[in-house]
Formats: structure tokens, C-alpha cells, sequence
């Protein structure tokens, strides 16, 4: 591997490790398609190392809130068996469709992603104190959501915090912080099911594409998570909303051609 191929690994790590930090979410979104159009890698290649690097910074995360005290790892928990049957179920899916089918049906994912971005207000926490208002769990739309978070992470490699997080913050009744810590630990063990699944199906993923990735998103989601609290959310939201709308337009786009031209 070739040091200008590295920089560009850890450049295109360094920026989904961006999103992550600045936003909470996203890295997944923008990490795909780098790797898949940047580095030629296949759908499913991209889809497992992004993968592979959001639950190791989404583990870190979750492991630094539970020191702290600002995970609720009961409701987590219970919505481990439901993330990880939506993975599994997620990977089983994705094996039926072409690499251009999986990137044209990413490009629809995130163009719904970036419309969620653009209209919906930004969240605010429960007015009461204490981290939560009786949170609840084990009710089925909250279930519905885990499970929804998993088929994302196993079939394009979306760690589906903004399903997850919107969800935990209103149906489980945890603050907005206490619903992020939350989702990072759903994320990281969605994360595990739905990489062991692509391996043993028979999916490789090169040890130096990964490595590298992880760090430049690691290396990103630190520089992020400094500079974003510093910047409002809401313009934060607006920007990355307008720049994941023109590049799932440009994804659909550019594989919609290659289909029309292969006919």
C-alpha cells in the first residue's frame, strides 16, 4: 500500500470521523461512498470497513459516557437482541441485490437523512432534571427502532443514530445526552453482529483499508467533537443536510447512468 493511497484512507476516515464528532452522526453516510467511489472498493467492502470503524468510535464513546455515569445501559441493553436481529436480518438482505441496486438504495437513504436534516427542528431535552423522565423500554415502537437501526448497519453500513437517537430521546423518555450515550452503545454491539455476519458469508476486508479508516475517523471525531460544540446546531445540521442531499443526488445519478448505459 502506497503512502499517497494511506493519506487518502486516512483523509477520507478523517472526514467521516467530522461528521461524527460535529453532528453526532453521519459518519457512515459520508464514509461509504468515499471509500466506494474515492478508493474503488466494492458496495460491500465500503459498507463493512465503514462499519467496522463506526462501532469502534461509537464503543469509545459509549465506554467514556458509562465512566461517567451518563449511560443508561438498562434501556441500552434491551434493545440489544432487536439491533441485532435487524443486522443480521440487514446482511441477509443485502446479499440479494448488486453492488449499483445497494449504492442507488443508499443514495435514497440518504437523501431521506438529509431531508430529516433540512426540516426537522433541532431536539431539546426533557425540562426535568435528573437525566430522564421514567424511561422506558421494551415497548415495541422503541424495539421497532433498534431493530431499524440494525437493517441499516447490516445492509449499507449506517450506524442509524438518527433513528435511534429521536427514539430513545422521545418514546424512552431519556435526555437528549443520555439518549446519544445510549444509541453509541446500541451502535458499537449492532456494529459487531453485522461485521461477523458479512465475515463469515465470505466478506474480506482488508486489514491496512480498515485500520487506517478507523484511525483517520477516530483522529475526526475528536477534532469534531471539540469544534462542534463551539458552532449552533441547527446551521451545523443545515450544511451537512444541503451536502448529503447533492451527494446521494450524485450517487443516484452517476449509477442510474451506469445501469441506463449497461442496457
Amino acid at each position: 500500500m502506497s503512502l499517497t493511497f494511506l493519506s487518502q484512507i486516512l483523509l477520507f476516515g478523517l472526514l467521516a470521523g467530522l461528521a461524527l464528532g460535529l453532528i453526532g452522526g453521519g459518519g457512515s453516510l459520508v464514509g461509504v461512498p468515499l471509500l466506494a467511489y474515492g478508493l474503488g472498493l466494492s458496495p460491500h467492502q465500503a459498507i463493512c470497513t465503514v462499519m467496522l470503524s463506526i462501532g469502534v468510535i461509537a464503543g469509545i464513546g459509549a465506554a467514556r459516557k458509562f465512566v461517567a455515569g451518563e449511560l443508561n445501559w438498562r434501556i441500552a441493553g434491551s434493545l440489544i437482541p432487536a439491533g441485532w436481529l435487524g443486522a443480521l436480518t440487514g446482511v441477509a438482505i443485502g446479499r440479494f441485490f448488486s453492488a449499483g441496486v445497494l449504492m442507488i438504495a443508499f443514495g435514497v437513504v440518504v437523501v431521506a437523512v438529509a431531508a430529516g436534516m433540512l426540516t426537522s427542528p433541532q431536539r431539546q431535552p426533557p425540562s426535568t432534571e435528573g437525566g430522564a423522565i421514567a424511561p422506558v423500554a421494551f415497548t415495541p415502537p422503541l424495539l421497532a427502532a433498534a431493530g431499524g437501526a440494525g437493517i441499516l448497519a447490516g445492509l449499507f453500513g449506517v450506524g442509524g443514530g438518527f433513528v435511534l437517537v429521536p427514539a430513545l430521546n422521545l418514546i424512552g423518555r431519556l435526555e437528549i445526552h443520555r439518549a446519544i450515550s445510549a444509541s453509541w452503545f446500541v451502535i458499537a454491539l449492532n456494529s459487531v453482529a453485522a461485521t461477523g455476519a458479512h465475515v463469515l458469508g465470505g466478506q474480506t476486508i482488508p486489514p491496512g483499508f480498515a485500520g487506517g479508516f478507523a484511525l483517520g475517523t477516530l483522529a475526526g471525531f475528536e477534532l469534531g467533537s471539540r469544534f462542534g460544540s463551539r458552532c449552533s446546531e441547527t446551521r451545523l445540521r443545515r450544511i451537512f443536510g444541503v451536502a448529503l442531499a447533492v451527494m446521494a443526488i450524485a450517487i443516484i445519478i452517476a449509477e442510474t447512468n451506469v445501469h441506463a448505459f449497461a442496457h
